[in-house]
């Protein structure tokens, strides 16, 4: 316990140091646009079920991404501040997966100090740091091993830990990114399926022997049984969601397998971005050690390895097993094949962890330690000549390389672009050029690292080689080799970045009463933040980030956006914000009928606009670039409530034809709405100017309204029009109708009325 504490849980509180101790933030995109305002939004609107700034009231169950239903949240959301409570979930996290993997290592004989080693190897590779800050992911940091341990325990007859299998999928569909609950069960599957083949006795009775596949079968009804909140949501939820159309299949790039030495290795096109193999120097010399010298021997050993290349194939594009995955039920909604690695590097721990045994238990002169040691230092001269011959060349050609590449691009590629001035691309052509030489340069700290390691290393294998202390040296080595990597690879800033308000969101809340009352669009961000910033300085990530902050590109509980940062968005909802409203290039006079039908009173953009009804009310420069941001006012804007003028039926469900329809530029909104019904032509409809209505409370979850009319009319009230949704007259249920293509319609009689409008996340809706 005492080493288990050393080697594995302190290395953990160094990572969480500088967020937990000392004030700091993940510097990642989608942590700060994405995971952080969520949590806030979590602790400040407790229990709600909608959240009204987001995508025009974004229903949190509806993803799994927030973790809604989780236990531990309700809990440490209640006594902590967000970040706090933030990070002590992520330090639970890795706690807890560094316990399960440990047990598990142990109970798959590997000894104390092995053990530790596939603790180490499996908590901090690359693939589990680099989505640390990302907290529907670090969740299931426990699951995978927690399930393989399980499945040790009952297929060597203790049936009792069964009762565990439910407790730790129910909590794991409450609380995990559903891909990796899939991937955790396929992994655990296979491990089930290797103990009850090794330990099948012929002896017992059929039943008796599949005793645990049944109970592992039975386990995973319980646990569908107590994550039933968030399943029958997502279920319910997912044939509307964007995500559900559109499904990316990123697989290996040719030189992606260089990661294993150089992590975060990046060159254009040739590399993928969510390939995160990195498990260490040290580590992967043992993995190999196992598997060159003891695969004939052990069968564990032998099934790791099979297990490793069976998953690791998954990840290679025309592999049959990664073909037939996209036809598989389930499997073909799998985003990112590449994120098979969750499996496959509990594998190569299990290996690191045999080959750290079979190394440190070898005698000084045994043929072993030889044979290590030779390839050893051809490895180490290898790398040596290859990085000295390659920092050579980039010191005496990089130039060339520079000027052909323009040259090039002079020739055969500007004419295809959108001809911004020629030194904007050149200046761009240095960046690339430079960004894909610096991989393999001196001054790269991973470059550094690796040559460090391998040293230190060799010399310990080839002077302490027999004696005692080889082990626990070898152990330092990879806690100090994934640390300096886990450092070296992660950026973090000041938590003032997220805490402090930004500038534009300070004069709209200053010049506004009622936030209830309209709506912010943030136009193009994306593009200048990547054209003005990151493009020609990759490395400026705070200033890149800083930019979307301050242009309300992401998710905030400060003021109502009609967009955000969701990528399991309502589609039709997606279709109008994010697929026409955000593209650039179009006219953007065009978009204004619909955006002022969206209640958008305020446009955040990089660029100038001279629109008709769009009024310049403040801008700004942001970053140290000085890039602009305007606020414009929308004088047209249509209120968050109000009574249609003339109301158009649209058939039910025709959405090509509705939507075509409701993008007309040359729709007035402010005189006429859309409302898909299919029998409402008999509805009562007329109009006088002395109609009015009245809010009388707006909430998250509730909203409720007096209308006063003469005749019957047209209740608009400008939420998405999602599930969850229910309306009340005068406390009698009425039917909500979809209104201009994505609102809510409320048909309301002559006299004085009582709408009320609920949203109610009750999971057993979706039964």
């Amino acid at each position: 316990m005492r080493k288990f504490l050393v080697f594995v849980v302190f290395p953990m509180l160094i990572v969480v140091a500088p967020v937990l101790l000392f004030g700091k933030i993940f510097l990642s995109g989608d942590t700060l646009h994405f995971s952080y305002p969520s949590a806030e939004f979590f602790q400040s609107h407790f229990l709600s079920g909608l959240n009204q700034n987001l995508y025009l009231g974004f229903p949190w169950a509806s993803s799994f991404h927030y973790a809604y239903f989780n236990p531990v949240y309700l809990f440490v959301f209640t006594f902590f501040d967000f970040l706090l409570g933030y990070n002590l979930i992520l330090l639970l996290d890795i706690l807890l997966g560094g316990i399960f993997i440990y047990l598990f290592a142990r109970n798959f004989s590997l000894n104390k100090d092995g053990a530790i080693v596939a603790s180490l190897t499996y908590l901090f590779s690359q693939f589990s740091v680099f989505w640390f800050s990302s907290l529907p992911i670090t969740n299931g940091l426990f699951l995978l091993p927690a399930l393989a341990l399980i499945v040790c325990k009952i297929t060597s007859g203790k049936f009792w830990y069964a009762f565990a299998l439910p407790l730790v999928l129910g909590y794991a569909f409450l609380s995990v990114h559903y891909q990796f609950i899939v991937m955790a069960f396929v992994g655990a599957t296979v491990m089930l399926a290797y103990f009850l083949w090794d330990r099948y006795d012929r002896s017992e009775p059929l039943i008796k022997n599949f005793t645990p596949l049944f109970l592992y079968i039975g386990g995973l009804f319980g646990g569908l049984l107590l994550g039933a909140p968030q399943i029958l949501n997502t279920v319910g939820f997912f044939k509307h969601i964007t995500r559900s159309d559109f499904i990316n299949f990123d697989y290996l790039k040719i030189l992606d397998l260089g990661k294993y030495f150089l992590p975060n290795l990046n060159v254009f096109k040739l590399t993928g971005q969510e390939f995160f193999p990195y498990i260490g120097v040290t580590s992967l010399l043992l993995v190999l050690t196992a598997i060159f010298f003891q695969i004939h021997k052990d069968k564990k050993v032998l099934f790791c390895t099979v297990s490793f290349l069976l998953f690791f194939s998954l990840m290679i594009k025309y592999s049959p097993t990664a073909l037939l995955m996209q036809h598989i039920p389930v499997f073909e909604y799998f985003s990112q094949p590449v994120r098979w690695l969750y499996v496959a590097n509990l594998f190569l721990a299990l290996l690191s962890g045999f080959g750290f045994q079979l190394l440190v238990g070898s005698s000084t002169d045994s043929l072993l330690i030889k044979t290590i040691l030779k390839y050893y230092k051809k490895v180490l001269i290898f790398f040596g000549l290859l990085f000295v011959f390659g920092n050579l060349i980039i010191y005496f050609l990089k130039d060339y390389f520079i000027l052909y590449a323009q040259n090039y691009f002079d020739s055969h590629l500007f004419a295809q672009t959108s001809q911004l001035p020629i030194d904007y691309y050149h200046n761009l052509i240095t960046v690339l050029v430079n960004g894909v030489l610096y991989n393999f340069s001196f001054t790269n700290p991973n470059v550094i690292l690796l040559f460090i390691v391998l040293l230190v290393v060799y010399m310990c294998i080839r002077f302490f080689k027999g004696k005692r202390f080889l082990g626990n040296a070898l152990i330092l080595i990879i806690i100090f080799n994934l640390i300096a990597s886990f450092f070296i690879n992660t950026k973090f800033t000041d938590k003032s970045l997220i805490l402090d308000k930004p500038r534009l969101t300070e004069f709209i809340l200053n010049r506004e009463k009622d936030i209830n009352s309209f709506r912010v669009f943030s136009y193009a961000i994306s593009d200048a933040q990547y054209k003005e910033i990151a493009a020609l300085n990759p490395n400026e990530s705070e200033e890149i980030e800083r930019f979307a902050i301050e242009g309300l590109v992401g998710n905030t509980n400060d003021v109502s956006l009609v967009g955000g940062l969701e990528a399991n968005g309502d589609k039709k909802v997606q279709q109008i914000i994010y697929f026409y409203l955000n593209s650039v290039g179009n006219d953007f006079s065009a978009k204004m009928p619909i955006l002022s039908a969206l209640n958008a009173k305020y446009v955040v953009t990089p660029y100038p606009l001279n629109v008709v009804g769009l009024g310049l009310a403040t801008s700004t420069t942001v970053t140290r670039f000085n890039v602009p941001l305007y606020l414009y006012e929308n004088k047209n804007f249509l209120p968050r409530v109000y009574l249609a003028k003339k109301v158009i039926y649209l058939e039910e469900n025709a959405d090509e034809k509705n939507l075509s329809t409701v993008l007309n530029p040359e729709n007035n909104f402010d005189d006429l709405t859309y409302v898909e019904c299919n029998t409402c032509e008999t509805f009562e409809s007329g109009f006088s100017s002395a109609d009015k209505v009245s809010i009388l409370s707006y909430g998250d979850e509730s909203i409720k309204i007096e209308v006063t009319s003469k005749a019957g009319r047209w209740l608009v009230v400008g939420n998405g029009n999602v599930l969850g949704w229910t309306a009340y007259l005068d406390g009698n249920m009425t039917t909500i109708h979809t209104a201009n293509y994505i609102l809510q319609g409320v048909h309301v009689p002559k006299g004085v009325h009582n709408v009320e409008l609920f949203y109610k996340t009750e999971w057993y809706r979706s039964l």
